[in-house]
Parts: C-alpha cells; structure tokens; sequence
C-alpha cells in the first residue's frame, strides 16, 4: 500500500483510536480497507458496527462486500442475503450475490 491510500488509512487508524463510537470514522475506515485490499481489518471494524446497528444497509452492504473479496462465500452470502431483505432492489448487492451464487466467488472493486 502505497501513497494517498497508505496515508489515508493511517490517518483513518489514528482517528479510530480517539473515536471509538463515531460510526461514521468507522465506516470509512472500513471502506479504506476494502478499497486497499486489507479485508480481515475492513471485517473487524465493520462487524463492530453492526454489533451496534445490525440493519444499516451501507454497512451490510459493505461487510459483505469484505467477505466476498476475501473468499468467504459462506459469510458473504449471508450478509448480502440479509441487504437484499432490507432492500430487495439493491442491484448491487444482487449482483454479487447471483455471482457468487453462481460462480463461487466476486469480487468488487470500490475505487
């Protein structure tokens, strides 16, 4: 991890530890993970917000978008199986969930 993204993350990782319960520096910390292919540290800080708030759908979203880029069918599809009752229209999880359905895998680039 090089750059803006190394720098970016960084800076995510020093603020978490001053705000533990802003959700919203955990979200984008989250997003700053997958986005930097750190999956197992994007899980870890997205399953703590859903410890907190189990229905909200950018953070399911999200979550399973981490498990299906770490090769965790099983989690992944449980998590975009529950987005898609929250929201059965959210075309972007219903992709990734028909394709790993489907083929065993996705994989989802945020950048």
């Amino acid at each position: 991890m090089e750059g803006a993204d190394a720098t970016g993350v960084y800076i995510l990782q020093k603020i978490d530890l001053y705000n533990k319960y802003r959700m919203d520096v955990l979200i984008t910390a989250g997003r700053a993970y997958i986005a930097t292919g750190e999956m197992q540290k994007a899980i870890e800080i997205l399953q703590k917000v859903v410890n907190t708030n189990p229905y909200s759908l950018n953070v399911l979203f999200l979550l399973g978008v981490a498990y299906a880029n770490s090769n965790d069918k099983e989690n992944a599809l449980v998590i975009l199986q529950r987005v898609l009752q929250i929201k059965p229209d959210f075309s972007e999880a219903r992709k990734i969930f028909f394709s790993l359905k489907a083929f065993g895998k996705a994989r989802v680039n945020l950048r």
